[in-house]
């Protein structure tokens, strides 16, 4: 079975992959929010042979839903009228920070002010969303 695990952020997504047999999932692509991602995602599934898609459920700390979910929410809606792939939701505990972490900065590239390594994380954060759901799917088999 293939996955695609998504990170959904209010100006990018990140998308990864996993084949359930390696049980790995690897950064994807990097996707605008706007204007349409559903039809993107959609395009991505098809052309890449996704068997279940896997979003990120965004939780404030104590467990209710963020200010975000509703936006996760409305994706899944829309995706759920474009495909007939499954989708369910993993929770993404602190995954955009962990993948932040996993950024090394090169010799001579630019930091911005904020001393955070340069690039994006949101794939890597898709990645790690998605490797805990596999792991749970393994731990359950």
């Amino acid at each position: 079975m293939k996955y695609l695990g998504i990170d959904y952020g209010k100006k990018r997504i990140g998308l990864a992959t996993a084949e359930s047999d390696g049980g790995v999932a690897f950064p994807f692509k990097i996707i605008e929010t706007y204007p349409n991602p559903a039809n993107q995602i959609a395009e991505i599934v098809d052309s890449e042979k996704i068997e279940k898609i896997v979003i990120g459920e965004s939780k404030a700390p104590d467990g209710t839903d963020n200010a975000i979910m509703e936006d996760v929410r409305d994706l899944v809606g829309q995706l759920s009228l474009l495909i007939a792939v499954p989708i369910e939701l993993e929770r993404e505990d602190f995954s955009t920070s962990a993948s932040m972490r996993s950024l090394v900065p090169e010799k001579n590239v630019a930091r911005s002010r904020s001393k955070k390594p340069v690039g994006s994380s949101d794939d890597r954060a898709a990645a790690l969303i998605l490797q805990r759901y596999l792991d749970k799917q393994k731990q359950n088999d």
